[in-house]
């Protein structure tokens, strides 16, 4: 129980809290890119451009750590605990619950079923279903999660030279991989009995804008 706690709590919640703080922040940043004045001081110009690359780079990064490959340390990572979850003995709350909540949590997630021509799981199929989708992934060399992978290793970790054409990644293609552990991660604190639930960090990034806002 306590290493399924650790990979959801300091695991999963954590990296996907920093993500989205990141995330948060460069589009904070897009939003303003637009409006801000000719008269910006070159410091403040410098500022931003830090800012744009680190928030995209650390969004990156800590989704890598989220999907991290299988590997004999005590990484924590997402696939980590959902095979934990899998071959424990926790139970998934009673039938009446999740009979009446599972329509909810499809609502609340409906996005990320949409994206795979597959059937939709019901509770008790669900985390297989995370397996073989996420499978499905890193079978496909030019998915999501492939490109977060090769951004990570090639890039950010390493300075490999490889063609960086395919490389482009669309919002959609980043706000999927967040929205697919974030699902993981609701699942986990309403359906799975592991005496713990975690609330993902809300992200407060109106700084963003308190620091430009002279120039706007």
């Amino acid at each position: 129980m306590q290493n399924i706690q650790d990979q959801q709590g300091e695991g999963l919640a954590v990296q996907l809290g920093y993500a989205y703080y990141n995330r948060n922040i460069l589009l904070e940043l897009r939003k303003i890119k637009d409006n801000l004045s000719n008269d910006t001081p070159d410091h403040l110009k410098e500022l931003f451009g830090y800012m744009e690359r680190t928030s995209r780079d650390n969004t990156i990064l800590h989704i890598a750590k989220i999907y991290d490959r299988k590997s004999r340390n005590k990484t924590r990572r997402l696939i980590k605990l959902i095979n934990q979850l899998i071959s424990s003995d926790l139970s998934i709350k009673n039938k009446y619950f999740t009979d009446s909540q599972w329509p909810k949590f499809l609502d609340r997630h409906t996005n990320i079923f949409s994206h795979f021509e597959k059937p939709i799981p019901n509770c008790n199929q669900y985390l297989k279903w995370c397996l073989d989708r996420i499978e499905e992934l890193e079978n496909d060399s030019e998915s999501s999660l492939n490109k977060v992978r090769t951004w990570r290793d090639k890039i950010l970790a390493h300075n490999e030279a490889f063609d960086r054409s395919k490389m482009k990644m669309d919002d959609y293609e980043v706000d999927f991989l967040l929205e697919f552990a974030e699902a993981v991660l609701d699942f986990t604190n309403s359906f799975a009995s592991t005496d713990m639930h975690v609330i993902l960090r809300k992200s407060r990034t109106g700084f963003v804008k308190n620091i430009f806002e002279e120039y706007l």
